[in-house]
């Protein structure tokens, strides 16, 4: 990856690398539109729906969602699977699985039992 960056001259996969390495994580960089680490901020008990896609060439990832801090929980309900909802919507989930290529549409409600909080998408990357 550090070839790449350095050929397509940006510092993008550079910079997503040593964040990783600073944090402790893998140096094989995860990239959410194109930022290391990403956050956001969500109204608490309210539906969200978030369309993923994997861009990924040969390894697959599971995503859960795990309170970081106040006590803070999801809910998360599977929609779709690579752009075709399912038979019966929505399908309760605790975990998004996810291979090269595959797109997923979910709903998202996210509460915390004290404020503020915070929730953290936990990620592991296996070979496919």
């Amino acid at each position: 990856l550090q070839q790449m960056a350095d050929q397509a001259k940006t510092s993008t996969l550079r910079n997503a690398a040593t964040i990783a390495e600073a944090a402790g994580l893998s140096n094989n960089p995860v990239l959410v539109n194109g930022l290391a680490m990403p956050s956001m901020d969500l109204p608490s008990n309210t539906w969200h729906r978030v369309r993923m896609v994997y861009a990924s060439i040969e390894q697959a990832m599971k995503l859960t969602m795990v309170g970081a801090n106040g006590s803070g929980s999801c809910a998360m309900r599977l929609l779709a699977k690579d752009g075709i909802y399912l038979d019966t919507i929505p399908r309760d989930i605790t975990t998004v699985h996810l291979f090269p290529g595959a797109r997923v549409d979910l709903a998202l409600s996210c509460s915390c039992a004290a404020y503020p909080c915070s929730i953290m998408v936990r990620s592991s990357a296996t070979p496919h």
